[in-house]
């Protein structure tokens, strides 16, 4: 299973592609209020990095705050959106922190950040 998920409550946008348990790529930016402008293409750049398409992704997981109520909007449409085309499973967190690690229990999704 792989899941996309990005980070963008914060001044560092951060984006990262997991598979199973294992981190495949993390891309960060540091772009304090233009995440708007930076998201999608360091999405487009993390998928291609990867050779990964958007019908490979299994989940797309996003955090929900503490940090830039802006920046939290941007990331959950970003989501969202993605979600809706790809016709995908989403999930929030809270206290997200860029490198990512995902444990599947009982078809439940839980994510943790370090």
């Amino acid at each position: 299973m792989k899941i996309l998920a990005i980070e963008t409550s914060c001044d560092i946008l951060s984006i990262s592609l997991l598979e199973d348990d294992n981190l495949i790529l993390e891309l960060k930016e540091n772009s304090p209020k233009s995440h708007s402008e930076t998201l999608m293409p360091l999405i487009d750049n993390l998928l291609k990095k990867t050779h990964t398409t958007l019908d490979e992704i299994s989940l797309f997981a996003c955090d929900n705050g503490p940090g830039s109520f802006t920046g939290i909007r941007i990331g959950l449409s970003t989501i969202k959106a993605l979600c809706d085309v790809s016709r995908k499973a989403m999930c929030f967190s809270i206290f997200f922190r860029s490198t990512c690690l995902y444990i599947s229990i009982r078809r439940c999704f839980y994510l943790l950040y370090d």
